[in-house]
């Protein structure tokens, strides 16, 4: 019988990092909200833009802050062909390090030019706003030729930016173990495959290929039962794609179980059935499999439902 292949998935991480700004960098955003690009003075005398929070040489704080042009000298750059999602533009463009008038340190942006052959050392370049400026990095679209444009005029003063929320995105293609796609082939025909350790025998779910205590691998397969013992609790507060994809609202218990056969380790899985201060520990519950799609060599990987308790 020919062995099958190792199985993966697309995933993708994202959250939105929220962050409070202080003084320095709030006021550097609220510049960029009225179209104006202000630079931290250091203890040196140069001015660096954007203004960092804290001197690099006296570790003092930044207090001195300074209007600098929106024009400026492209000082390097790098060509990129392949725009990836969330990038400043959708086509081939242009990373820079450029020196804006008024500053000693270089700005890293995009340049929006059609080729390489219109980008170089030396070539001045001008910010290109967004027509709704919000206060964050984003308010400069990307920087172009020059021109003969003339001077962006900032906007009255408005409301102070104290915090940007950040979203933070991750895509790629996990590759499962072996051992995993066992286990992930094990769900698609309604068993849970776990391997036991030849020296402690423990048996983790899904396998882990080698004992973490031992450190030998786990080659003994075992089918374990699909319902066991809760033994550690933790509650998600926060929605996420994992809460939307199980069909549970937040706050929901997310638990880790020991199966009747003896699973030493369970990865966690959403739990329903009874309100987060009022479950017991130790309670009994089985699983409730969830098949979307189908698994094959290059399919995505089948995932466990919630968890009810068993009658």
């Amino acid at each position: 019988m020919t062995e099958l292949g190792t199985l993966h998935a697309p995933l993708k991480v994202e959250f939105d990092y929220t962050r409070s700004l202080g003084p320095t960098l709030s006021a550097f955003m609220t510049g960029l909200k009225r179209r104006q690009i202000l630079g931290g003075v250091l203890s040196d005398g140069t001015v660096a833009v954007p203004p960092p929070e804290y001197d690099g040489r006296t570790f003092d704080p930044i207090t001195e802050l300074r209007p600098v042009a929106d024009v400026g000298v492209i000082q390097s750059w790098a060509w990129v062909r392949e725009p990836v999602p969330g990038q400043p533009l959708d086509k081939p463009f242009a990373f820079a390090q450029i020196k804006l008038d008024g500053a000693d340190r270089p700005l890293l942006h995009a340049v929006a030019v059609e080729s390489p052959d219109q980008i170089e050392t030396g070539m001045r370049v001008r910010a290109v706003w967004a027509d709704e400026p919000v206060g964050a990095i984003t308010d400069i679209r990307w920087f172009e030729p020059e021109g003969s444009r003339p001077a962006t005029t900032p906007g009255p003063e408005g409301e102070a930016v104290e915090g940007i929320i950040a979203p933070v995105k991750l895509s790629y293609d996990y590759a499962a173990s072996p051992e995993e796609s066992k286990f992930f082939r094990g769900l698609a025909d309604g068993k849970l495959i776990g391997q036991r350790c030849p020296v402690c025998e423990k048996v983790y779910v899904p396998p882990r290929g080698a004992c973490p205590v031992d450190g030998v691998p786990t080659t003994d397969e075992v089918e374990v039962a699909d319902h066991g013992t809760i033994t550690t609790i933790c509650i998600v507060n926060v929605p996420s794609d994992a809460t939307r994809t199980f069909g549970v609202t937040p706050p929901v218990p997310v638990r880790v179980s020991n199966t009747r056969v003896g699973v030493s380790a369970w990865n966690p899985a959403a739990f329903t059935g009874n309100q987060p201060t009022t479950s017991p520990v130790r309670f009994a519950l089985a699983w409730v499999y969830r098949h979307t799609v189908p698994v094959g060599e290059t399919g995505a990987i089948t995932r466990l439902g919630t968890i009810w308790p068993a009658t």
